[in-house]
């Protein structure tokens, strides 16, 4: 890896979000409008999730109140299955933004996690400036790398009203788990339950994307911060 490399990289990087953030804007408007639903095997629950992921509504079944100890576990299936299949839904939507003419350039390259950069490694220049330039360039790269591993495994859990249970997620984008107590759905009644779970799946989801956006806007790239060239195309689907 060179360093023209590196920076024709962090140059393409930035360019390709501002040349399709416009139609990546315009896909998640049309995502937000569409509706999916999905449910577990039991029919104990179904979920109802937007084009993005985004849990809209948790309907808990008549069916489950004989078996209130396996809501949560009903809940996480449903919500899984509707959110995967709008991932599914936006993946399939999304491939002419992203494959392009299929000549992604030095993109092409990063579809596996990178090493740390060794910055004497890339880099012959004497020149004071440009050598800044780069070894900051490189220890963004090298924490953006570590911020992405905390994003895909760091757990983030809500509780789910006052002592019904709690959501757990897995990264800022990645699996929920709904784990709900054996008395909540006595307690709180199948619309009112369905809704606190709704209220703390987005509660959790939020505060795990605001956590990441925050270590990216300490991460210079230019005269800005990464989390500023990326925040205009922060909706992705969850999954």
């Amino acid at each position: 890896m060179t360093a023209e490399w590196l920076s024709r990289y962090i140059a393409q990087l930035s360019a390709a979000h501002m040349d399709f953030g416009n139609q990546v804007r315009d896909l998640n408007d049309s995502m937000r409008s569409r509706t999916l639903t999905r449910t577990d095997s039991n029919d104990f629950v179904t979920a109802t999730v937007n084009g993005l992921g985004q849990v809209i509504a948790v309907d808990i079944r008549p069916s489950a109140q004989q078996y209130p100890h396996r809501v949560g576990e009903a809940a996480t299936a449903a919500v899984a299955s509707a959110r995967r299949a709008a991932k599914e839904l936006r993946s399939e939507l999304q491939k002419p933004l992203v494959t392009g003419d299929g000549d992604n350039g030095p993109l092409e390259e990063t579809s596996e996690a990178w090493p740390r950069i060794d910055f004497n490694a890339v880099t012959s220049s004497n020149d004071p400036e440009a050598r800044r330039r780069l070894a900051q360039a490189v220890d963004s790269f090298n924490r953006f790398q570590e911020i992405q591993e905390r994003r895909r495994t760091t757990v983030t859990t809500c509780k789910i009203g006052r002592g019904a249970g709690a959501i757990r997620l897995q990264g800022s984008e990645g699996e929920i788990r709904v784990e709900v107590t054996r008395n909540a759905l006595s307690d709180l009644g199948r619309t009112r339950l369905g809704e606190q779970i709704v209220a703390a799946i987005d509660e959790a989801i939020t505060g795990a994307r605001s956590s990441y956006q925050r270590e990216l806007n300490q991460l210079p790239v230019g005269d800005g911060t990464l989390g500023e060239v990326l925040q205009d195309n922060s909706d992705q689907v969850s999954g």
